[in-house]
Parts: C-alpha cells; sequence; structure tokens
C-alpha cells in the first residue's frame, strides 16, 4: 500500500506531540480492516475507501494522485499529452481490480466510457515495478508511492482521479 511511504513521516510528527504513546501498527487487506472497525479492535484505521457499512467517520488528510511510470528507455505511443483513449494503445501493467489504485484507474476509464485493459495484472506492487523496469510496460501507481525516487522509472504524466 502506499502508506508505508507516507505514514512513517505522519506518525513522527504525531509522536513529537504524543511522546508517551507507544504506537502498534497493523498492516491490514481492506477485509481485515473492516473486520477490526466491526470488532472495534484499533483505534484508527488509515485507508483509502471510507468504511460507510460499520458508521464510522471518514476524513480525507491528503490527495492521491496518480501518475504513470515507465522504464526510461520506453518508447510511448503516444505524445507527451495523453488521454485515457490512448493509454488503452499502451501496454498496461495493472494491479488486481480488488486494489484501491486498480478501482481509481477503473473508475477514470469508466467515467470516459472506456474499460481499462491491463497487458498484464500482477498482485504485488514489487513485481509490477520490476516489470516495468524490464521494459514489459508501463503501471499506474500513487505519487507518494517513491517512484520518483527509483532512478530506473520514469514518470510520464499524471492521470487526474476524483476521489470516491
Amino acid at each position: 500500500t502506499a502508506s508505508k511511504y507516507f505514514l512513517p513521516f505522519i506518525l513522527s510528527a504525531f509522536l513529537e506531540e504524543h511522546p508517551n504513546i507507544t504506537p502498534k501498527l497493523t498492516m491490514l487487506s481492506k477485509a481485515e480492516a473492516l473486520k477490526s472497525l466491526q470488532n472495534q479492535s484499533h483505534d484508527i484505521v488509515i485507508s483509502s475507501r471510507s468504511f460507510e457499512e460499520v458508521g464510522t467517520h471518514f476524513t480525507p488528510f491528503m490527495t492521491n494522485k496518480l501518475v504513470f511510470v515507465s522504464a526510461p528507455n520506453e518508447r510511448l505511443n503516444t505524445p507527451n499529452k495523453i488521454s485515457l483513449n490512448n493509454l488503452l494503445q499502451q501496454k498496461l501493467i495493472l494491479p488486481s481490480a480488488n486494489s484501491s489504485i486498480r478501482q481509481a484507474v477503473d473508475s477514470a476509464f469508466q467515467a470516459e466510457g472506456l474499460t481499462a485493459k491491463p497487458f498484464i495484472e500482477l498482485e504485488s506492487y514489487e513485481l509490477i515495478k520490476q516489470s516495468v523496469m524490464a521494459g514489459l510496460g508501463i503501471q499506474i501507481v500513487s505519487d507518494v508511492s517513491g517512484a520518483k525516487n527509483v532512478p530506473d522509472l520514469t514518470i510520464r504524466f499524471h492521470l487526474s482521479v476524483k476521489a470516491g
């Protein structure tokens, strides 16, 4: 999840203000997070989605922009500005359909009357990153994911997605 890239900084700032608290962090799947909220097992859940089904309060605290990245030597079959329709001509390497990023991508395509068609669909973000670095295609990733700090990846363009 993208939270592993920004959560340590949020936690550090929180602990500066509350030094007597000892945090315990647990990475959960969406299903596990929902169950945790239903059972009141955790005090707070940081998630890309709200859980209205358990009557929780959802407060957005950051914008999660999506970017398309490729290997630096990847020749895209498009100009610098790209439409979602043009993206359908690319070899998209996408996460599984149940991931937050994939759901945001699918929503963006659906808003334009299109359907995202992955060339490869993978469960692991690290495997997706390595596949892009190997030149198998382009990927969609959160801009907080650290992709801009990986020398073997180049951010090509941003995808604007409205929060859902």
